[in-house]
């Protein structure tokens, strides 16, 4: 009888204590920014990612000059509530950066060929048009056959 498995967590996993020192440094880091964007506004916080802090600056990382401001105008309101944190309390600053994400790689289009037939239909067509624009137009599709 095949029982289903057990998500393996990589921290168990970990046997180099360097790895493990990483991983964990990790998951410190995902469940403070999940704490940190939980107390920004919601329009905001679907936008943002922590980018680390250091000496009392925290850096936000977000995708576009727009959010940047918003994020900078709203910063002096913030930062009381963000101090409640314990990791947080001596955060002075609230620093942000602006990297736009990566669009999705695009799948290439298959190039399209005109059939035989369609090919032979717009070259009769150039043959009878009078716009020569036209007919040099025609005639270049019509070269696009299998």
């Amino acid at each position: 009888m095949n029982r289903p498995r057990k998500p393996v967590n990589p921290l168990n996993e970990a046997r180099d204590q360097r790895l493990r020192g990483l991983l964990e440094r990790a998951e410190q880091h995902r469940t403070l920014e999940s704490r940190i964007l939980a107390l920004l506004p919601e329009k905001l916080a679907g936008q943002c990612r922590l980018g680390g802090i250091q000496n009392g600056e925290m850096t936000l990382i977000v995708p576009n000059a727009t959010v940047a401001s918003q994020l900078r105008f709203q910063q002096r309101a913030l930062l009381p509530s963000l101090r409640r944190e314990p990791q947080l309390e001596k955060l002075w600053r609230i620093r942000v950066r602006v990297s736009p994400r990566v669009p999705a790689a695009r799948t290439p289009v298959p190039e399209r060929h005109l059939s035989y037939e369609n090919a032979r239909l717009l070259e009769q067509e150039a043959g009878h048009t009078r716009d020569e624009s036209l007919r040099k137009v025609l005639l270049k599709l019509a070269s696009h056959q299998r």
